[in-house]
């Protein structure tokens, strides 16, 4: 008999709808599981290399969100975009065409609130593509700048799990008004 514990599957990746959340959950738990890793061990090595890991598997569950809202909103997918910046600034564009077009005229209001969090996640891109590189392109220290010398790995859960949840409540809202 086979064990199933043992196994994976991947079945959602053939529906589209699926294959975006499967992602960008996957991601997103495994900055998580890497924190809890970290929060558990004694290792200093562990502590200030997986930092790095973390800051991309949560740039790219935010990359990967970002996509998920510009798909449901109709935009056109744009090959090779994965600089959480230009992602931001569409969906920005984007979603207020979809509250002027379903006369949502109270959301326009939210836009600050949309723009201030865009401004946080923006953060990690700061040149970088989404996160994956230490330095920008003009070879400027990308990580030092945002994390500073030291951090608190319970001030990044906190932050991750409020970015994870706001792009999560744009998904929904998106869902909700189409």
């Amino acid at each position: 008999m086979e064990n199933y514990d043992k196994k994976y599957d991947i079945w959602w990746t053939e529906n589209e709808p699926e294959s975006f959340y499967g992602l960008r959950e996957g991601y997103h738990e495994g900055a998580l599981e890497l924190i809890g890793v970290v929060e558990k061990t004694e290792s200093l090595k562990t502590k200030d290399t997986l930092i790095f890991p973390i800051l991309f598997l949560h740039t790219h569950s935010l990359e990967i969100a970002l996509k998920e809202c510009l798909k449901k909103l109709g935009t056109k997918k744009k090959k090779g975009i994965h600089n959480l910046t230009k992602l931001c600034e569409e969906l920005i564009q984007n979603l207020e065409k979809f509250y002027k077009d379903r006369g949502l005229v109270e959301q326009i209001e939210n836009k600050k609130q949309l723009e201030l969090f865009f401004e946080r996640i923006k953060k990690y891109a700061n040149g970088s593509i989404a996160g994956r590189y230490l330095f920008d392109l003009e070879g400027n220290e990308i990580y030092t700048e945002i994390l500073g010398e030291k951090s608190y790995y319970s001030d990044l859960k906190k932050e991750i799990k409020e970015d994870y949840d706001f792009i999560d409540s744009i998904l929904l809202f998106i869902e909700d008004n189409i």
